[in-house]
């Protein structure tokens, strides 16, 4: 198991496991959101997040499903971990591998199990809920 000190390093690593949209391409993608004000407000209601690199905001681009809308389950597992988790700590759950999903990543398991995910995300936020 690698163990990164220096969090540049280990956001770096982040950002390169998963593809990530400048707010600029996010934009594109997302046609209703014309302005910053809708983007700030979606990531206050939790329906995205962003994790900020080198004065670059950057959104992943699995919070959109494969015909390009914004995905509902992620304002349920953003939900569950806030007040828990920063948002590179919630980018960095994504990409590992999860004992909850048979050791897949979330990522790998949002288009075709994203219920499981979303318990995944319960386990993790509630442990001890779950004995």
């Amino acid at each position: 198991m690698i163990r990164f000190t220096d969090p540049e390093k280990l956001k770096g690593k982040v950002l390169e496991a998963s593809k990530w949209l400048t707010v600029q391409e996010f934009c594109q993608r997302a046609p209703e959101v014309n302005d910053l004000l809708l983007l700030e407000k979606w990531k206050k209601e939790a329906k995205i997040f962003s994790v900020v690199n080198d004065n670059v905001e950057l959104i992943p681009e699995y919070v959109f499903d494969l015909q390009g809308n914004l995905r509902p389950i992620i304002q349920k597992i953003l939900h569950l971990f806030e007040g828990k988790k920063s948002s590179l700590k919630i980018a960095i759950w994504f990409i590992c591998v999860n004992g909850w999903l048979e050791g897949n990543t979330p990522i790998n398991f949002l288009e075709t199990y994203p219920e499981a995910v979303l318990e995944a995300a319960r386990m993790e936020a509630f442990p001890s809920d779950h004995g």
